[in-house]
């Protein structure tokens, strides 16, 4: 009967059926025996079992916030990476912006200096061009019919330049006749006798000195190789 000795208050919190067979052999035990004998081994009660879930539940409640602030932590690292990957992206593309930006403002100014260089080129060739016809226009106008009494105070090389200045007037008479601009027609005949005149006058000289015809052709073949406007 010693082995089915326990102690009352060992039962507190165990099952019905077991707390009725525990007082059922208590009543064959003489009651100086009750109470001596110790709790079987592994069996603590209600206040155990509360003490453990306390533990579990304390254990779980340490766990959760451990995990929890590792996914903070996580999630904020997470947050700043992408932060530092949108900033640096952020930051290329408004450098690229402004290298494109700059790049557009050096052709811009870079075309302006090409427009204006245009433009003043164009205005001095204007300008070149208005005073080229107004001096030979003034040239043009200043054409008078000659005589051949006005050139034979005139020496041999002074007589050349004027046939090869009467033949660029009419060069550029011709000129101005092709490419339809105003011009007087009565220019061409008073350049073609001024030429005459002065080859006359040029060939009373070679008589005078007593060169013939065949001498003369070469004395002027001599002439148009140094100048091809004789």
């Amino acid at each position: 009967m010693a082995a089915f000795t326990v102690s009352m208050s060992a039962l507190v919190g165990a099952p019905v059926k077991v707390r009725r067979i525990a007082r059922a052999r208590a009543q064959f035990v003489p009651s100086s025996v009750v109470g001596t004998s110790p709790a079987p081994q592994g069996f603590h009660g209600r206040s155990g079992e509360k003490a453990s879930g306390e533990r579990r539940a304390e254990t779980t409640r340490r766990e959760n916030r451990e995990r929890s602030t590792r996914a903070r932590h996580a999630t904020g690292a997470r947050a700043r990476s992408s932060l530092a990957i949108l900033a640096a992206r952020e930051s290329g593309e408004a450098a690229r912006r402004s290298q494109t930006a700059r790049a557009a403002r050096d052709v811009i100014a870079a075309r302006a200096v090409v427009a204006r260089k245009a433009v003043q080129q164009r205005g001095a060739r204007l300008i070149v061009r208005a005073e080229g016809e107004e001096a030979k226009a003034d040239s043009f106008a200043g054409l008078k019919p000659t005589k051949a009494a006005d050139f034979k105070s005139m020496s041999n090389d002074e007589l050349n330049a004027q046939i090869v200045e009467a033949k660029k007037m009419l060069f550029e008479l011709r000129m101005k006749q092709s490419t339809r601009k105003e011009y007087k027609g009565h220019h061409f005949g008073i350049l073609k006798t001024k030429i005459a005149q002065i080859r006359t006058v040029k060939r009373e000289r070679e008589v005078t000195e007593g060169v013939n015809k065949r001498d003369s052709r070469k004395i002027k073949r001599e002439e148009r190789a140094a100048n091809i406007y004789l």
